[in-house]
Parts: C-alpha cells; sequence; structure tokens
C-alpha cells in the first residue's frame, strides 16, 4: 500500500514471530485514492481533499519502527464541528466519512466547481529542486510556480508587491521541510446530511498538512484555517479532533488523556503481548497545539496565522473524550439511519466532554462529573486509567478518542484557526511509551510557542508603519541569536545590550541604515559573558524600546 512497486513479496508475522516467504517478486499498484501522501520523515500520512483519512485499500498512517520496517497506527481521523444557528444545532466535518467537498466558497452560498484541477493537494518541499525521480520533481515544479495564492494558500511576498513572483523570490509560506494544502467546504446538503444528519452551515476549510525531516521525524502537523462564509453567526461552537487509533492489534489498545497538553492518545496495555509490536509497542496521539481565540483583556496576547493578536486569548482543550466500541451509552455512534439528526446531537454531547446521550462522565475515583477522560499515568498505574469506569471493568479493545475545544462564537467572515500535531513514541516498555510521548508532546508545544513568541516572520501580513523591535530568536539562547527591527525612513540606530544590573555590555550596532527590515547577529561567545538574564536597547531617531533576552549555558 506503500507505493507502486514491481518489486513486493510478502512477509506473514505470527504471534510476534516473523517468518518471512520469498516467492516471485509480484505488482502493487498504488491506488489513486491513496495518492495523496506526506511522506517526508519516518510517517507516511495519506489523505483525501476532502478532510478524510479513511480508506478501503490502506490505512492512513504508517510508522518507521527501529528495523525499518513501516507499522500501521490509525484507521480514521478528522476534525468536525458543531454549532447553533438561529436556535438550530448544525454539524460538520470529517471522521469515518466526510460531509465536505473540495474547493472554496465563492459566494454566499455557492461553492465552486470542486472538479476544478485547482482544487487538488498542493506540495512544496524545501529542496524539490535536487529530486532525483524527475516525475516527482516536475509535479513539485509545477505546485511551487503555480502555488494557488489566490485561494488562501499561505505565502511570502518577498517583494511585497501582492503578486506571487517565485522568480522574484517568493514562495509557500512554512518553515517545515514540505507542506501540503488544500481547501474544502461543507456546502453539499446531501453529503454534510449524510455524515452527521446536518443542514450545512457554510464553512469552508483550508488546510495546511507539514512535517519536519529531522527536527521532528515522528510528527505530522495540520493547521486548519475555518472561515464563516455564511451569513449567519454561530453560537456556542465547537471543534473536535477524532481519531480511532488502531495501534498493532486492536484487542490490546487502551486511551489516555494529558489535560496540561491537550494530548489524547491509544497505547497497548502491558499486561499481554501485543502481536505486532511485542512488550515495547509505540504510543500515538493528537495534541492540540493552538486552540481558536475570544476576545480578552486588553493586556491578553493570542496566537493567530503565526502572529501575536492582542486583546484575544486561544483556547486551550475544554474536554478530552474518550470511546469504547462495544460499551452501549458511552461510545458516540451514529443512528444506523446515517441521516439521522441525533448524530448531531449526540456529536454535540461528546464536543463538551459528556456521554453521547448528553449524561456527564463519572470518574470512578472521585466519583465526581470529569471532562477529561482516563487522565492516569500509565506507567506509575496511578489515577483514572481506562481499565476501569464506574460502569464496571473497560477491557482493552478497538478505542476512540475526541479532542475538544469551545464554546466560541463566529461571526460572518470570521476566521478561526487551529493547529494539531499527530505524534508517535517509543520507549523501553508499552507504559514507557506513553512517558515518552509526553514528553515528545511537551517539547513540540515548547517549540512551537517559542517559534511564534520569538521569532520574526519575514512574510507578515502588514508592513509596521512605524519602527518595530521584535524579540530575539531563539530566545533563550546559547551561544547566538539574532535581532530583527524595522524602520520606516532611513535612520540612525543604536542597539546596547545591558546586564541584570544595567551596566552596559556592549553596543550590538550603532548605524546609519536604511528603511526596511533589517536583522542583526549576536554571539555572546565572542564576548564570553555568563548566563542570565540580559536587555537589549533600541534608539531610532526619537523611537525607544527595550526588551530582554536570556544566555542559558
Amino acid at each position: 500500500p506503500y507505493e507502486t512497486t514491481d518489486n513486493a513479496k510478502l512477509r506473514l508475522n505470527l504471534y510476534g514471530t516473523n517468518r518471512t516467504i520469498y516467492s516471485n517478486s509480484f505488482q502493487i499498484i498504488l491506488d489513486t485514492e491513496t495518492a495523496n501522501k506526506i511522506s517526508v520523515n519516518n510517517i507516511k500520512y495519506y489523505y483525501k481533499t476532502n478532510g478524510i483519512v479513511n480508506f478501503s485499500s490502506v490505512a492512513p498512517l504508517y510508522w518507521l519502527d527501529d528495523f525499518n520496517q513501516y507499522g500501521e497506527f490509525l484507521y480514521s481521523e478528522g476534525l468536525m464541528w458543531a454549532g447553533n444557528i438561529e436556535n438550530e444545532l448544525r454539524a460538520g466535518g470529517a471522521s469515518f466519512s466526510s460531509g465536505l467537498q473540495p474547493g472554496n466558497i465563492i459566494s454566499l452560498n455557492q461553492a465552486a466547481n470542486q472538479s476544478d484541477n485547482k482544487f487538488k493537494s498542493w506540495k512544496y518541499n524545501t529542496d524539490w529542486d535536487n529530486f532525483q525521480d524527475t516525475l516527482k520533481r516536475n509535479n513539485f515544479k509545477y505546485d511551487f510556480y503555480n502555488w494557488p495564492v489566490d485561494l488562501g494558500a499561505p505565502w511570502i511576498d518577498q517583494n511585497r508587491n501582492g503578486n506571487y513572483e517565485p522568480e522574484s523570490g517568493d514562495r509557500p509560506k512554512t518553515e517545515a521541510d514540505e507542506i501540503h494544502w488544500m481547501v474544502m467546504n461543507d456546502l453539499d446538503s446531501t453529503k454534510c446530511k449524510k455524515f452527521l444528519g446536518s443542514k450545512p452551515i457554510g464553512l469552508e476549510a483550508q488546510l495546511s498538512i507539514y512535517a519536519y525531516k529531522n527536527k521532528y521525524p515522528n510528527v505530522v502537523f495540520k493547521n486548519y484555517l475555518i472561515i464563516n462564509k455564511s451569513n449567519k453567526k454561530i453560537s456556542d461552537m465547537y471543534f473536535s479532533y477524532f481519531s480511532d487509533d488502531d495501534l498493532g492489534v486492536t484487542s490490546s489498545n487502551y486511551i489516555g488523556c494529558d489535560s496540561t497538553l491537550g494530548l489524547s492518545y491509544t497505547y497497548c496495555t502491558s499486561d499481554r503481548l501485543d502481536y505486532v509490536f511485542g512488550a515495547q509497542a509505540p504510543s500515538i496521539g493528537h495534541m492540540l497545539l493552538q486552540g481558536p481565540i475570544i476576545k480578552s483583556s486588553a493586556s491578553n496576547q493570542a496566537i493567530f496565522k503565526g502572529n501575536i493578536k492582542s486583546g484575544y486569548k486561544n483556547i486551550n482543550a475544554t474536554s478530552l473524550s474518550g470511546s469504547m466500541k462495544s460499551m452501549t451509552g458511552y461510545i458516540f455512534d451514529p443512528p444506523s439511519d446515517a441521516n439521522n439528526y441525533q448524530a448531531t446531537v449526540q456529536t454535540y454531547n461528546i464536543m463538551k466532554g459528556l456521554h453521547n446521550y448528553g449524561n456527564p462522565v463519572i470518574n470512578p475515583l472521585t466519583n465526581k462529573p470529569a471532562v477529561f477522560h482516563f487522565s492516569g499515568d500509565p506507567e506509575t498505574g496511578t489515577g483514572w486509567l481506562n481499565n476501569i469506569s464506574a460502569i464496571g471493568t473497560i477491557i482493552p479493545s478497538d478505542k476512540r478518542y475526541y479532542v475538544n475545544v469551545g464554546p466560541f462564537t463566529m461571526e460572518p467572515q470570521d476566521t478561526q484557526e487551529i493547529v494539531v500535531a499527530i505524534l508517535i513514541a517509543k520507549g523501553i516498555s508499552n507504559a514507557n511509551s506513553v512517558t515518552e510521548l509526553k514528553k515528545l508532546a511537551t517539547s513540540i508545544r515548547d517549540y512551537y510557542y517559542s517559534k511564534i513568541l520569538t521569532s520574526v516572520d519575514d512574510g507578515f501580513d502588514e508592513l509596521p508603519t512605524s519602527y518595530k523591535l521584535f524579540q530575539n530568536y531563539p530566545n533563550p539562547f546559547n551561544p547566538e541569536t539574532k535581532i530583527k527591527f524595522y524602520l520606516p525612513t532611513a535612520s540612525k540606530v543604536t542597539i546596547t545590550l545591558f546586564d541584570l544590573l544595567g551596566r552596559k555590555v556592549t553596543d550590538l550596532t550603532n548605524d546609519f541604515l536604511t528603511s526596511g527590515l533589517h536583522e542583526i547577529n549576536f554571539s555572546a561567545k565572542i564576548l564570553n559573558i555568563s548566563s542570565g538574564i540580559y536587555f537589549y536597547r533600541f534608539i531610532a531617531n526619537d523611537f525607544i524600546q527595550v526588551k530582554k533576552m536570556i544566555l542559558l549555558k
């Protein structure tokens, strides 16, 4: 299922023992429905341009293990949403099936023709020009030179003239090694109703899937921009990222969550040998990296489209729901009639951290309602684990979970953004894999926020209209960091470094500079200064600003 090949052979894995059977090679043809794939690192991730990652012929996610063999980790996943429009609950998105279609929304209640070839998956790799595969290189070259900025694909306007001109340095906007982009909408009433029994809302979803080759080789990121292109306000709205992980043999699967990380995960039990991974099975999880924004006090700041938005705050995961395939009254299980409106109601209940029928979920250790399900520590065996519930013992089986965030309001033409990380980690035991997964999740979260809070995107949407000093990046740093600043006119610029006691250390620059964006590099190694907190003061004409930097050795 991975590639078209003329050299396929069979290997039988029987109860943890590899039995290799060689015969004449045969051919496997890549199914056209799985043609969209990102595989720049250890993960092969398949998807469609309608938001779904559920296929008849191939699992959507594979991970390269220590033995250079791919193992299957996922059956289906997707982003769902629900909210009230004029007192009517509506829902949409994708999970096992999809209520979406490729294409953007061109006017009120009118979608573009989904068969237009521009509504494909657009792909950019930073190293595409060095690909040895001629067909692959040409495909990436076409996407690079025809990047669909008119549809909303993210890009850097290097010469800031509003036109996409790659020959002048413009390029798709990403700091990852590879990014795939597509646009979809929910205006097909038949698909939407069949998905969860709901009417369409009028939402456009722009999805970026990206990955790093070396920085995070066991992670895939997904960034959704959801735009309300209807003329109706959506109140009490929720997003929910659903996943049905199939980790090895599903009869050995348990689920859990970490509310501090916005992370839900699947792991194998420690009391039985998984027939695929043995006694050292990895763990897979989905983490909400960035939630939607809501208005807040003037002192608060939110992350939105890679920039800081003052007067707002991001909503973290508000519930992490777990479900079991075989437990009636607990799992979200749509009615047999897929057009039944009860599917919308039950989905909305789960988004709020409730049973699908609306009752609270009870933590059996506290006997109190809980919205973060199975939040214990599998490695230490403490807290609420997935083997117990208020309605009886839970056995290892096929499990599912929902990473939920809300409520919030979307006015007409509002845009919300959520970012999800899909991550895999392997420890020295099944339970230790969860511990390693949480360490990886913490590292990802720290990097993601420090990258935005301490860096400057050269492709910011609007040029500053006045002097602007940006936070140094990286920060903390060792031993080098960069300081960027913007000058609206040519100016004499002085940047001076001070220690914590206010003593001058050195001038980082003292020059007359032209207008525009500037960057200077600073190395603490040259000055041989010690670890600690320092301040850098920026003076340009009458403008003065001071920021803090931290040196960690």
